[in-house]
């Protein structure tokens, strides 16, 4: 940590520099962990879905029990419609039949070109079906399925040949003198054969290249980084092929946000109130004194208070409130509506009771509550209908929230709720606040709450029993509300992905992916490619923070070191002038260390028994030579250029000494009698007296000196003595056997 910046170390507010690993480890745990994978395959299961529909158009898929029915609307249905709803084959339909000119059509003409009544049409919508569904369970690969496409409409457009040519052949067989199709119908359905082999070459090509690259399947490495920019065209993609449940997504997170500025707004109430003046009355005194609630927010009289508290708030929180506002606004409108529609026709009821009062008098939540549970009393057909007749009331944007409020509420919720109650007999619900076992009544919990807790449950178990538990509940659902709902799974975890990549994260691997587009030459070599930018962007970040750590790193070796110099009072100006100049020392340490290496056996692997003998043999050394280190009173005496404490004069007749060292040194240097102990403070008078001055500031320059020595490292001075002679004292390091030249008599 830095000492010189409080609160920041070397490494922002982290404790240690970064370990090492390897830069493909990295790329592949940062692709994964930002589920770059999913997105890839959400992404080209959405374009996919796009593409079978510009060829078929729009179709019905209905599920019971394991059957998996396919119905095409009505030809009336997509007289409204565009040309991407349509698809292609059913444009070139109705072109073909706008040749009859107001004629009416031949029966075989009829039969080929009204799709929703054909049968090798209809085998066509279904085989191009199997093959999503296929897709989407991860049972066929993208290419295999284009090319299987391809195939099928193959067979419809030879199915198409077989029947124009059946009639010519039925004709000629009875011996008719005509054809039996008219010239009219043959026109027409040579028309639309021949637009179908050109719409098969233009989507397709020769192989399936075209449909894949023409028609984008697969999402190119700058748009997968444009994903997690909310505001590109790929986002909006993705946004627009999940338009309703993201309503309902959106529905239940203005409810989390909502609550969390609620508990905001009760905390800084509670601060208010406590540090108002006694007795005076303010605005805050129209609150309730219990806390508030979400419900709450929309209360009238409350409304003065909560503002004023409100603009006291973070500016963040402040947005949410105003955005609920807006939301609370559409929702009342939605409510009201709908409370009407039900009111009108005698079906609005509370706790069993009927309500008859002006729904506009009614609080809002219990009026919520009643629409909610009338709701569930009422037929499939009876609550489709109450829908198109409360759209209708209603503004574009209040559609599509009334859309997803509807899908928020009778799907998202009530699979919560079955879900909630299972764990809780299992002993497996938990708060999502406070991760406490949940056991009341989940009643009491809004509905916000009740998600957020069964989704933090639920992502506590492993992927089998989480997903066990959701098909249980979803099993209760229609056929079509149980696609709502894995819809609405997959629109979560997308958003799930996307708010957990950091925004710095989000810019660089848009850069990276840039780069690694401009070097990628074929499709499928663009996911490999992106792993080698990251990668190769980890390394550069990791040598960056490994200069910065190794810079950090010295600096923090020269404080240990001239903490180490300043404990053990290593000078080295004093211990360079006692070795040069007293020769006793230099040759009573020279002689001993000489003896302990002599000693010591050649050997360089030594036994305990070994080891423990040397370590003696060098304390006793130590021991006995006065070396000028430590805190003594010898080397202080010397340092400051004291007369010398270590020997005390002897009293004769007692025969011990007068003055013991420590005492003989004060008394030389600050002329005192003190107590036989090392005294800090003393001998820090001793420093600052004028006379000494120079000696202290020559030993703390001594201190830094050695502390930048320590700091040096060994191997430092190892390799700098090498390079002036021999420390190893045994001879020169063996080459290596890979360097030893090979002898002549080696055999061949």
């Amino acid at each position: 940590r830095n000492i010189f910046y409080r609160g920041r170390g070397v490494f922002g507010h982290e404790t240690s520099a970064p370990s090492y690993i390897s830069s493909e480890t990295f790329a592949t745990a940062l692709l994964e962990r930002i589920g770059l994978e999913t997105l890839i395959e959400k992404l080209t299961e959405i374009r996919l879905e796009k593409f079978v529909t510009r060829i078929i158009g729009l179709y019905e898929v209905q599920e019971e029990d394991s059957n998996r029915f396919v119905t095409i609307p009505a030809e009336e249905t997509f007289q409204y419609k565009d040309y991407r709803e349509k698809g292609g084959i059913r444009v070139l339909a109705e072109k073909a039949k706008t040749l009859s000119h107001d004629t009416e059509l031949g029966a075989t003409a009829t039969d080929l070109l009204n799709l929703s009544n054909n049968a090798d049409f209809i085998a066509l919508v279904e085989e191009y079906d199997d093959l999503l569904k296929d897709f989407r369970v991860g049972e066929a690969e993208l290419e295999t399925c284009v090319e299987r496409m391809k195939e099928g409409l193959d067979v419809y457009i030879n199915q198409i040949s077989e029947k124009i040519s059946t009639n010519d052949l039925t004709l000629e067989a009875s011996g008719g003198g005509g054809s039996a199709l008219s010239e009219l119908e043959k026109q027409q359905l040579n028309y639309f054969k021949k637009r179908l082999v050109s719409l098969k070459t233009g989507t397709f090509g020769e192989g399936t290249e075209r449909a894949i690259s023409s028609g984008k399947l697969k999402p190119t490495l700058l748009e997968i980084a444009q994903v997690f920019d909310r505001a590109s065209m790929t986002y909006q993609e993705i946004e627009g092929a999940y338009k309703d449940v993201a309503a309902a997504y959106a529905t239940g997170m203005m409810s989390q946000k909502i609550g969390l500025v609620v508990t905001a707004l009760n905390q800084q109430i509670h601060y208010l109130k406590a540090n108002a003046k006694t007795g005076k009355k303010t605005i805050l005194n129209q609150l309730p004194d219990r806390l508030l609630t979400i419900g709450d927010l929309a209360e009238e009289p409350y409304q003065p208070g909560i503002n004023e508290v409100i603009q006291t708030l973070p500016a963040e929180e402040r947005q949410i409130y105003k955005d609920w506002q807006t939301y609370q606004q559409a929702f009342t409108n939605i409510v009201q509506a709908i409370a009407e529609q039900l009111q009108s026709q005698g079906k609005l009821f509370d706790n069993g009771v009927e309500l008859t009062q002006p729904v506009s008098e009614v609080n809002l939540e219990i009026l919520r509550q009643s629409v909610i549970s009338s709701f569930k009393q009422l037929p499939p057909e009876e609550c489709r209908l109450i829908d198109q007749s409360v759209l209708a009331q209603l503004p574009p944007l209040d559609q599509q929230t009334y859309r997803g409020w509807r899908i928020y509420q009778q799907i998202i919720l009530e699979v919560a709720r079955d879900v909630a109650l299972k764990l809780q007999e299992e002993e497996r619900l938990f708060d999502s606040k406070t991760r406490a076992e949940l056991r009341d009544s989940l009643v009491e919990l809004d509905d916000s709450h009740l998600y957020q807790s069964v989704k933090y449950s639920l992502n506590l178990m492993s992927n089998e029993e989480r997903q066990l538990r959701i098909n249980a509940a979803a099993r209760k659902l229609l056929t079509d509300q149980r696609q709502i709902y894995r819809n609405f799974q997959t629109y979560e975890q997308i958003q799930d992905l996307l708010a957990g990549v950091p925004a710095s994260v989000k810019q660089s691997l848009a850069i990276l992916a840039r780069r690694a587009q401009v070097k990628v030459e074929r499709a499928k070599d663009q996911l490999d490619q992106f792993n080698i930018e990251v990668s190769k962007w980890f390394d550069r970040s990791m040598s960056r923070a490994s200069g910065v750590y190794k810079r950090n790193a010295k600096g923090v070796a020269i404080i240990i070191g001239f903490l180490i110099a300043l404990v053990s009072n290593a000078d080295t100006f004093h211990v360079v002038a006692r070795l040069s100049g007293d020769d006793d020392l230099r040759q009573i340490i020279t002689t001993r260390v000489s003896g302990i290496t002599q000693n010591a056996k050649s050997e360089e692997l030594y036994s305990r028994q070994q080891l423990r003998e040397l370590k003696q043999n060098t304390d006793a050394v130590l021991q006995e030579i006065s070396l000028p280190l430590r805190w003594t009173p010898e080397n202080l005496s010397q340092q400051f250029n004291c007369r010398s404490a270590a020997n005390p004069t002897p009293n004769v007749a007692s025969g011990t000494t007068l003055r013991t060292p420590w005492r003989a040194f004060y008394a030389t240097c600050l002329n005192e009698d003190a107590p036989e102990r090392f005294d800090l403070i003393r001998i820090s008078r001793i420093a600052f007296r004028p006379e000494n001055i120079i000696d202290a500031g020559r030993m703390f320059l001594g201190w830094l000196v050695t502390g930048l020595a320590i700091a040096m490292g060994a191997p430092f001075w190892f390799d700098l003595m090498s390079k002036i002679m021999n420390v190893r004292n045994t001879g020169s390091k063996p080459a290596p056997a890979t360097d030893k030249e090979p002898t002549k008599n080696t055999a061949v």
